[in-house]
C-alpha cells in the first residue's frame, strides 16, 4: 500500500539540548519539538505541501532506562504519537491533538 499522500513525515529536535542552560531548566526533557511536511497531489503539476509543527515524546526518556523498556522507548521513538500541533502552511490551523495514519 503506497499512500504517501496520508503520510506526514517527522523530524523531531531535542530542544532541551539545544537551550542555553539557564533556559533548558524550563523545557522538560522529554518534550523535543517535531516539525512535520505532508504532500497531496503529488502527481499533479502543483503538489500542495503542508508544514507542521508539534510536540513530540521522548520515550527513551520517559520509560525505565534499563531492558524491554529501554527497547520499547527506543522502538516508539520511531512513531510520532498524537500531540497538540499547528498545520503552519498553506493556511494556519490548531490542532488539540494531531495524529496520521
Amino acid at each position: 500500500m503506497d499512500d504517501y499522500e496520508g503520510q506526514v513525515f517527522w523530524l523531531s529536535l531535542r530542544v532541551h539540548e539545544l537551550l542555553p542552560q539557564n533556559l533548558a531548566r524550563y523545557w522538560p526533557d522529554f518534550l523535543p519539538l517535531a516539525i512535520g511536511i505532508r504532500g497531496r497531489d503529488i502527481e499533479e503539476a502543483q503538489p500542495h505541501r503542508e508544514f507542521y509543527i508539534a510536540l513530540d515524546y521522548d520515550m527513551t526518556k520517559i520509560l525505565p532506562d534499563t531492558g524491554f523498556p529501554k527497547t520499547v522507548g527506543e522502538a516508539l521513538n520511531f512513531i510520532h504519537l498524537p500531540s497538540p500541533a499547528v498545520r503552519i502552511s498553506p493556511s494556519v490551523i490548531f490542532y488539540g491533538l494531531y495524529f496520521s495514519l
